[in-house]
């Protein structure tokens, strides 16, 4: 891969759409391809994580990734805070979720997983906590259903995404930061444009690895079965149903 085919954490501001902040980075950086790893509405900030070249290829894969967010819910009554606890309690684990009438998927009845809800503020009608979920989650549905379910309707304020996958805000930048670091790398000083580009091997560390032999190469490349003949190394045994990431010696 070329030394822009990769990754950049950007911190989408409050207002522009997803798509526009694509069409920024793709001027920004002078390239063709520049995509972004889901969604974030326009009155959403935080965690967009922006694919580069070839690595476009990968949105998938890091899309179904978990998400973290920090979102501030508002109550249209008051709500015992005893009884906000309980009802947040009561959506960790696997909920019912219908998407937003304003969603890019149809709207059908669809089970996804939240793993945790921490972090809980409470001041008056409103809430502010952090909840990490199973992609494809709809936070803005994740609040009216904490209302209906607390005995009045909510609604969700101010949502910040936090974290996908192995992206954080650890390693994020604003879009005048990508800017100035892509000037500086053009006059020769990459520094500060290689500390925030994330190369495609950070995101396969997660998975794991298997070192497959030159023979078998172009079998699995065509889509056919890697079996333990085919095998030179395995760094751990994988699980059923999770990715694995193969390579070779080569």
């Amino acid at each position: 891969m070329t030394e822009l085919d990769g990754f950049f954490v950007i911190d989408k501001p409050y207002g522009p759409t997803s798509h526009q902040v694509d069409s920024w980075v793709r001027t920004i950086l002078g390239v063709d391809k520049v995509g972004h790893v889901g969604t974030l509405d326009p009155n959403a900030t935080g965690v967009l994580v922006m694919a580069i070249g070839k690595a476009v290829k990968l949105i998938d894969l890091v899309h179904e990734l978990p998400k973290e967010y920090v979102c501030t819910m508002r109550f249209h009554s008051d709500v015992p805070e005893a009884t906000i606890m309980e009802k947040l309690n009561e959506f960790v684990g696997e909920i019912y979720q219908i998407p937003p009438i304003r969603s890019a998927v149809a709207r059908s009845l669809r089970i996804r997983t939240i793993y945790s809800i921490s972090d809980i503020e409470l001041s008056g009608r409103f809430v502010m906590f952090r909840v990490k979920c199973e992609s494809g989650t709809y936070i803005r549905t994740l609040c009216t259903d904490i209302g209906y379910a607390a005995g009045t309707l909510a609604q969700m304020e101010d949502l910040r995404r936090t974290v996908t996958g192995p992206f954080t805000e650890d390693n994020i930048i604003t879009l005048q930061q990508l800017s100035d670091y892509e000037y500086l790398r053009k006059k020769g000083e990459p520094e500060l444009f290689n500390k925030y580009f994330v190369p495609v091997d950070k995101l396969f560390a997660q998975y794991p690895k298997i070192v497959v032999k030159a023979s078998s190469i172009a079998n699995i490349s065509h889509g056919s079965d890697l079996y333990p003949g085919g095998i030179r190394a395995i760094s751990d045994t994988p699980e059923t149903g999770r990715r694995g990431c193969a390579s070779s010696m080569r």
